[in-house]
């Protein structure tokens, strides 16, 4: 829906209502959404957060990712194709430790990008 519609917002459901969706995209054709969810906790009891996509026409809800990190903020590339993202390595610690990464919306190959001028 374009920002200045007149049109009524619609809501959008997911198949399992005891998940709570913190960040989400939309695939540029409006047949799918990546989001960010809790997926389980590491050893200390802290959150681990993943990206999942859901496809709105076959009702198929498919993690994209296991990084065992924070991961958040899910951006799609302009064709659609590819899912760009944030890791925080130090996740609830005192700083953050944020990366870049790609992952085609399928989920197949996760990736981490380098950005020109920033040395590791």
């Amino acid at each position: 829906m374009e920002l200045n519609s007149t049109a009524d917002p619609e809501l959008i459901h997911l198949p399992r209502p005891d998940i709570d969706v913190y960040d989400f995209a939309i695939t540029p054709d409006g047949n799918e959404v990546v989001f960010q969810a809790v997926s389980g906790s590491d050893h200390s009891g802290t959150y681990i957060y993943d990206l999942f996509s859901y496809h709105f026409n076959t009702q198929k809800e498919t993690q994209l990712t296991d990084l065992r990190e924070y991961t958040e903020t899910p951006v799609f590339s302009q064709d659609g194709k590819d899912v760009y993202f944030l890791v925080d390595r130090k996740f609830a610690q005192s700083s953050s430790d944020y990366h870049l990464y790609k992952i085609d919306k399928n989920g197949m190959t996760a990736r981490e990008m380098t950005l020109p001028g920033i040395e590791k």
